[in-house]
């Protein structure tokens, strides 16, 4: 009777558990990335369309930044949950190095 009693119980938990975990994650609302405006650098254009090349045209820009002659520029695409970072050298117009974060 003890066995049956405990067979009968674990199976119950066994179902409870598999329910639990067969029901859909909620997820997060994904914050909207602001787009980066009213940047007055002489390269900024150039280094944007050099990332852009390797970046997903769905992500969004929403970061950048210049030091010396490396342009860092930061995206995110909020379908896929993928942030990108790209360096590009600005005298050279050349990708030194992108990021692929997710």
């Amino acid at each position: 009777m003890k066995k049956l009693l405990a067979l009968t119980s674990a199976l119950s938990m066994l179902v409870f558990a598999g329910v639990s975990f067969a029901a859909e994650p909620q997820q997060a609302p994904a914050a909207p990335a602001k787009k980066v405006v009213k940047v007055n650098h002489a390269t900024y254009k150039a280094s944007v369309a050099t990332a852009r090349t390797e970046v997903p045209e769905q992500a969004v820009l929403y970061g950048f930044e210049t030091e010396k002659n490396i342009d860092t520029l930061k995206f995110r695409d909020n379908d896929a949950y993928i942030e990108y970072k790209a360096e590009v050298d600005n005298i050279l117009n050349k990708l030194v190095e992108l990021e692929i974060h997710g």
